[in-house]
């Protein structure tokens, strides 16, 4: 029984080496037991071995002439604007000028100075020209806004000047005047009292003297001083003189900040009045002393072509009905 355990075991081995050895043998190439039929090929010589593949190379890049038909930019320079032209004046005057700087020779500074004779002497037939057509185009002429005849210009700055006085009356009666001031040591101060003395003589406004430091406004003429007691810092006043008006209930905003005259604090009184919403804008209009007739509103143009003036004819046309349409909604006659 042992000797047979023992050949089975010694033939078992012999194959497992015999598998391996021709496992290996397969791995290298054909193997004499497998290519048996060539007979003993053991002279003859190995096939060479394959060379390592070289690494990618970049391919060549090809650079190709351009082609002559195609379209390329002009070597040439293209003319400038026409001399004499507005677009050449506007290009050659800082030359000359800066030419005729650092190099003040007679020809330099005559060159720039007659460049700019010709652009003032294109000014001034432009002008001429612009008075003629603008005289005669009523939209235009800005006579009838701020006419040129001192007799009709002071009418309409009576008119303007009464419809001021009227609403300064009435806003007398709705809001009071607050003077922030220093009693000691601030000399605009007390200019500014003549200001306010005189808005409430005139209209009828209650004047609230208010000290900051302390002490009493000298020639008080507006009645008991009152002591601040935060409203400053609440307004936002950092410096003396400060003029207020005070809206009742409890609304409140700052007129200025400097001595002021009485018609520049009667103007700011009334602006202050028209964001409150005591006044309409209207109203506040008919206090100027031009008369605010025929304002196009631009917003109207909104949905035009961009290249609206590149038709001039066209674009007066627009122009004019929308000014025409501005005038009549402003109290124009027709």
């Amino acid at each position: 029984m042992l000797r047979q355990i023992a050949a089975f075991t010694l033939i078992t081995g012999t194959l497992l080496s015999w598998s391996a050895y021709a496992q290996d043998a397969g791995s290298q190439g054909s193997s004499f037991y497998y290519d048996k039929e060539r007979g003993w090929f053991w002279y003859e010589d190995p096939e060479p071995e394959p060379e390592p593949e070289d690494p990618l190379e970049p391919e060549p890049v090809t650079i190709t002439a351009p082609d002559s038909s195609t379209d390329s930019p002009s070597t040439e320079s293209e003319p400038g604007p026409p001399p004499g032209s507005v677009a050449w004046i506007r290009a050659n005057l800082p030359v000359l000028r800066d030419r005729a700087i650092e190099a003040p020779t007679d020809e330099n500074i005559q060159a720039y100075y007659y460049a700019q004779r010709l652009m003032l002497d294109m000014s001034e037939r432009f002008a001429r020209r612009a008075n003629e057509v603008v005289g005669g185009d009523p939209f235009l002429d800005e006579d009838l806004r701020s006419p040129a005849s001192n007799a009709s210009a002071d009418e309409i700055a009576k008119e303007a000047t009464a419809k001021r006085d009227a609403l300064l009356n009435q806003l007398s009666e709705q809001v009071a005047i607050l003077f922030f001031y220093e009693g000691r040591n601030c000399r605009q101060c007390v200019s500014t009292v003549t200001s306010l003395e005189t808005l409430s003589h005139k209209y009828g406004f209650t004047v609230m003297p208010i000290s900051l430091d302390g002490y009493p406004l000298p020639g008080n003429p507006f009645g008991p001083t009152q002591y601040d007691t935060g409203l400053a810092a609440h307004l936002g006043v950092v410096t003396t003189p400060a003029i207020a008006i005070a809206v009742p209930p409890t609304g409140a905003e700052i007129v200025s900040y400097s001595a002021v005259s009485m018609d520049t604090a009667a103007r700011r009184i009334l602006l202050a009045a028209q964001r409150q919403n005591l006044i309409t804008e209207a109203e506040l209009e008919q206090t100027e002393r031009i008369n605010n007739i025929g304002l196009i509103d631009n917003s109207r143009l909104m949905s035009e072509p961009a290249d609206i003036a590149d038709s001039p004819a066209e674009f007066i046309n627009i122009i004019k009905e929308e000014a025409r349409r501005a005038f009549m909604g402003s109290g124009g006659t027709r």
